[in-house]
């Protein structure tokens, strides 16, 4: 939308009626919008303003973007992991400085990470569920969880005190669905199969499901511990781990399709080729068969006239007897009729 007072285009965010008519939603968007807004970091969308409408429905007016998101640059195929770590590194940048402010984002996701044209910007938005640490815990009285159930923390959902590690096991899932194309406990399971194993279930190797080096999967699996003490301690050294994954030639040779070596005289052969003869080797035995072929073909040769005067000699004689030449048979050949040739018939020698 654009600002009817600075003339700049917004992103306007107007919340669900039932949403805004609920007392205690509203007071905790009120305090959490104020919060978003004394935020001031580059990696972090920045909220302009907030109000109601006249039929008092909830709004809030932030920095627009122009460009795309993490969810729909990867919803059509997997996303090449140096860029999905490059995205990554960027917000935890932006979850490591909301964290030192007593701050947990609790929705990180592929849709809420905005980047720019060409990625120059990377910027985590939505937050709407962004809460204080000292704040109550995630599940309402009525049991609804504040949090995307795909990349939600053990703690979220079974209702335990939650701080910035939390976030940690998001970005984890986060880069896990951009790189493998899918959320780490599948998009296609029902909801409570989802929750129970984030709750229970070992986080999958992310190495079955894309063309990474195979140290990745320990990455990812200390990202998504279930004990938030197992896990990296903070968003940056969870993207230094990847970072280094992608630094060290031997981790990530795996992924490079190699071409086949082309061996020369002069170069020795590769280790998987064989080679039997020595290119001299094959240049005299080259010359040998040439020379044999000559030979053969000359004999060849006088065979066949040897073999053409006796054939003469047997189907035409003398017809001194007064017999027709033209039905003359060879024992045991073809017969050989009148405008035939000799080699049209297959018996004939």
């Amino acid at each position: 939308a654009v600002n009817p007072n600075l003339q700049r285009s917004e992103a306007l965010k107007i919340l669900s009626a039932q949403a805004s008519r609920d007392p205690a939603f509203r007071a905790r968007f009120m305090r959490e919008a104020s919060l978003s807004a004394s935020l001031d970091h580059p990696n972090i969308v920045t909220v302009h303003n907030r109000g109601e409408t006249p039929g008092g429905d909830l709004w809030i007016a932030m920095q627009y973007v122009q460009g795309s998101d993490a969810h729909s640059e990867s919803v059509n195929g997997h996303m090449s992991l140096t860029r999905a770590v490059h995205i990554i590194s960027e917000v935890a940048k932006a979850l490591d400085y909301l964290h030192a402010r007593g701050l947990v984002h609790r929705d990180v996701k592929p849709a809420n990470i905005l980047l720019s044209v060409g990625d120059r910007r990377i910027m985590l938005g939505d937050f709407g569920v962004t809460r204080a640490l000292d704040d109550s815990n995630s599940v309402t009285s009525a049991g609804n969880v504040t949090a995307t159930i795909a990349y939600a923390a053990p703690e979220v959902l079974s209702g335990a005190p939650v701080d910035g590690r939390a976030d940690v096991y998001a970005l984890g899932c986060t880069l896990f669905r951009m790189v493998a194309g899918q959320p780490p406990f599948g998009s296609g399971n029902s909801l409570p199969a989802i929750i129970n194993a984030h709750l229970s279930a070992p986080p999958p190797r992310i190495s079955q499901f894309a063309s990474v080096p195979e140290s990745m999967d320990a990455v990812i699996a200390k990202a998504m511990a279930k004990n938030p003490a197992d896990r990296y301690q903070s968003a940056g050294e969870f993207a230094l781990a990847a970072q280094q994954i992608l630094a060290d030639p031997a981790q990530h040779r795996q992924t490079v399709t190699q071409p086949v070596p082309t061996v020369t005289p002069q170069s020795a052969p590769a280790p998987h080729l064989v080679q039997t003869t020595a290119p001299s080797v094959i240049t005299d035995t080259g010359r040998t068969m040439i020379k044999h072929k000559r030979i053969a073909a000359i004999a060849g040769a006088v065979v066949l006239v040897i073999a053409s005067t006796v054939v003469g000699v047997v189907i035409w004689p003398r017809h001194h007897d007064g017999t027709n030449p033209r039905n003359t048979s060879v024992p045991g050949a073809a017969n050989v009729k009148p405008g035939e040739s000799l080699a049209a018939q297959p018996n004939t020698i």
